[in-house]
């Protein structure tokens, strides 16, 4: 198994070694499926990973896990002759951000595309059970942040300010549209601002080179996704019964799509939502 490179193989194998008491596993065996997950960039063998840790009672603090997940990522890419950096930022922070920007710059060149997809989870239920703290820091990451990021961004990209232009991505969600009713219209909401921030930044921003347009992904298994899936076995089900093609998507499924619009062959797309959703429609 040592020899083996496809990762569905190492989901499965991983996913099964969930089912038995870590005690039977020596402790060498049980480091590498920490290793694993923080270390393969793969979803499918992260998610399996992380299931299984939890199973054992070893899942690692939430900041060790989002450090080390994307250095795998860094690592992954540069074995591939790519050029990457890990800066680990408060997008919520306009220092922070500013900051972050200036580095990537000052080590890589002027940034020349953007991602906004932070994003965090709100309350969960009906709004008479809204925590008004958990809603208010969801906007800040989820809305807040994304403004900042392109404003730092255009500073660096607008032919405006003495750049070359450049292209900028926002991630909403299928519940921009639907609205989330019972389970989490706040993050709907936040989602729906990025709809609108989109729209307004890509004729904003036209006349300095820079186009603006946004994914509208459906449920995608994602570290968000599983632990809804934990508070609610249901989830799943109820969720996919929902999506026409009857399957989460996986998270190269959502980023083929940015990265289409990212690139030169949509040079005249801008101001769009691209649904990748598998025609969901509700919660």
């Amino acid at each position: 198994l040592k020899k083996e490179t496809d990762p569905k193989i190492w989901s499965a194998i991983i996913l099964a070694l969930g089912g038995f008491n870590r005690e039977a596993f020596p402790q060498e065996d049980r480091e590498e499926i920490v290793r694993m997950y923080r270390d393969w960039p793969d979803p499918g063998v992260h998610g399996a990973a992380q299931w299984t840790l939890r199973q054992w009672g070893l899942f690692p603090k939430e900041s060790s896990l989002a450090t080390g997940n994307v250095e795998g990522y860094r690592r992954w890419y540069i074995n591939r002759q790519g050029q990457a950096m890990v800066v680990i930022a408060d997008v919520t922070s306009p220092l922070e951000v500013e900051a972050m920007f200036e580095r990537i710059k000052s080590e890589l060149g002027p940034v020349a595309a953007l991602v906004n997809n932070a994003a965090g989870e709100g309350s969960q239920g009906r709004v008479e059970h809204l925590d008004a703290d958990a809603t208010r820091r969801m906007f800040e990451v989820n809305v807040l942040g994304p403004f900042l990021c392109t404003q730092a961004a255009v500073k660096q990209m607008s032919t405006r300010l003495g750049g070359v232009g450049g292209a900028i991505v926002n991630i909403s969600s299928a519940a921009a549209r639907h609205g989330g009713a019972g389970h989490y219209v706040d993050y709907a909401a936040s989602k729906a601002a990025m709809d609108a921030m989109t729209y307004g930044h890509a004729v904003e921003q036209a006349d300095a080179g820079i186009r603006v347009n946004c994914v509208r992904p459906g449920t995608v298994w994602t570290e968000m996704n599983r632990r809804y899936m934990e508070r609610d076995p249901d989830y799943a089900h109820r969720i996919i019964g929902k999506t026409p093609l009857a399957r989460a998507a996986e998270e190269s499924e959502i980023a083929n799509g940015v990265l289409w619009l990212l690139s030169d062959e949509a040079s005249y797309t801008t101001g769009a939502i691209l649904d990748i959703s598998g025609a969901m429609v509700a919660p």
